[in-house]
């Protein structure tokens, strides 16, 4: 084969969120969200691809030195770089060759200019998904197909030694699943009861109680900051209103995001939060999610601290995994394992997957978690796309939060609502509000149209129909602002 991508466009358009999603120290109220897409050339076939997601400095550089502006704007030349190398790197004989080229060029880079290797590879992911899209498409493959016969080429030795020979269909599961369970975000700033609800109803449940009603919700992700008293006040409510609605059925998780300076002040914070679980909660929570800031969560203090607490919670990492050697690590610190997440890379996350799986095939009395979570990704473009990963990896429930945060896809055209709807009816539907909203019921989103396009996506968005300004303008308003 011969696979080389000979055109490429970025485009972007401002979106708002209908609630303020506080995770950290950051707040998320508008963001800038990027589509880009790339023609190939595979042999004498021609196609296009398209992937999507946010532009969230916060998430990727967490730094209380550098503005909003001027983090964008690191970004904004992270995903130009990865794509001007995508255009000049030339024709590769698989598409893992292809992302491994762009991918060790974005890295070389990353260290010239100084990049965050997490916000580096995020420029190469959106990349390599609308890639992986267009070889689909000009193989008449799907995603699924093209991962259990390898016909993209994935070498996993080349992610992690200790899967040298290993193909990635004996890892995953023989099929995917045809339907995940929604484990629903809990920002720091959700309105939990009627009292903190705002005053505009939008039709979408705001309050944690009409969202658990709404959707039939049982798995939930509770958000902390890292303030002792406080979050313990904000758990207690949270599960209350969680127990008081779904009886026996609920499970968590809670994530930190980076909320705790070492392991030692996470060891007692979390002993006296934990103190306060009656046996019950505590036998419902799943795991802690980053609970140490990035820069010394794989640390050697860290390693002593979780390797000697008897009774942790099973911890994983999630900012922390920024390159190959990060999962290993984590694993090695007394980490059970690590989220999913395709901005952080389709074929690193799936070679993070396979690595769990094999160490938990070794060592079954040890518990490995691979854990599907989220990036407000928002159809029709980003949450399929994720969702077709985290079903292909067997992954039975993920953090889903871009339907809570926005409100459905009423942000973009009638054309492109209808045609999302139509092509991906069991996951969308329309509101009685005239816009497309995620179709969740029982809890659960169910994926058949998802698994049978060619990577989530049944179409590829015209980008000239859309209302979108070229990444340049991005830059330039950026730049004006620094």
């Amino acid at each position: 084969m011969r696979l080389e991508i000979v055109d490429a466009d970025v485009r972007v358009v401002h979106l708002s969120t209908r609630i303020p999603f506080r995770f950290g120290k950051a707040e998320l109220a508008t963001s800038p969200y990027l589509f880009v897409r790339v023609d190939v050339t595979m042999d004498a076939v021609r196609a296009s691809g398209i992937s999507a997601d946010f532009l969230a400095p916060e998430w990727f550089m967490k730094s209380t030195a550098a503005s909003w502006a001027a983090d964008l704007s690191v970004l904004t030349d992270i995903v130009d770089g990865a794509v001007q190398t995508a255009l000049v790197v030339g024709p590769q004989p698989s598409v893992f060759e292809l992302w491994r080229r762009i991918y060790e060029a974005q890295l070389a880079r990353a260290a010239r200019d100084g990049w965050s290797v997490l916000a580096a590879g995020f420029g190469v992911s959106v990349v390599e998904r609308a890639v992986i899209d267009a070889y689909c498409r000009a193989a008449r493959t799907t995603f699924g197909e093209a991962l259990r016969q390898n016909t993209f080429g994935i070498q996993l030795d080349e992610l992690h030694p200790e899967l040298a020979g290993v193909s990635p269909s004996v890892l995953i599961p023989r099929e995917p699943l045809r339907s995940i369970i929604v484990r629903h975000t809990v920002g720091l700033a959700d309105p939990l009861d009627g009292g903190e609800a705002g005053s505009e109803d939008d039709g979408l449940p705001q309050t944690l109680g009409d969202a658990i009603e709404a959707y039939g919700l049982t798995y939930f992700k509770i958000k902390v900051a890292g303030e002792a008293t406080a979050d313990r006040e904000r758990l207690e409510r949270v599960l209350e209103i969680v127990a008081r609605n779904c009886g026996q059925e609920y499970r968590f998780t809670v994530d930190a995001n980076e909320g705790f300076g070492s392991a030692e002040e996470f060891r007692e914070f979390w002993s006296e939060v934990h103190a306060s679980f009656s046996p019950d909660v505590r036998r419902r929570l799943l795991f802690v999610e980053q609970p140490l800031r990035r820069d010394v969560a794989l640390g050697d203090e860290t390693e002593r601290v979780f390797n000697t607490w008897t009774g942790r919670p099973p911890l994983i990492i999630d900012e922390s995994d920024e390159d190959t050697d990060s999962v290993p690590r984590a694993l090695a610190c007394g980490y059970a394992g690590a989220s999913v997440k395709s901005c952080k890379g389709i074929f690193r996350e799936i070679g993070n997957a396979c690595l769990l799986e094999l160490r938990r095939s070794g060592d079954p009395s040890t518990q490995y978690i691979v854990s599907g979570e989220d990036f407000s990704t928002l159809g029709p473009v980003s949450l399929p796309q994720n969702l077709a990963l985290m079903a292909n990896l067997g992954l039975t429930h993920t953090e889903l939060n871009g339907h809570h945060y926005y409100r459905g896809l009423s942000m973009f055209s009638r054309a492109v609502q209808e045609n999302t709807t139509t092509n991906h009816a069991d996951l969308y539907r329309w509101h009685e509000d005239v816009f497309a909203t995620l179709r969740i019921e029982r809890g659960t989103v169910r994926l058949e149209s998802v698994l049978a396009a060619p990577f989530g996506a049944v179409s590829v968005l015209d980008l000239s129909r859309l209302e979108t300004y070229p990444l340049d303008s991005l830059r330039r308003h950026v730049d004006a602002a620094s």
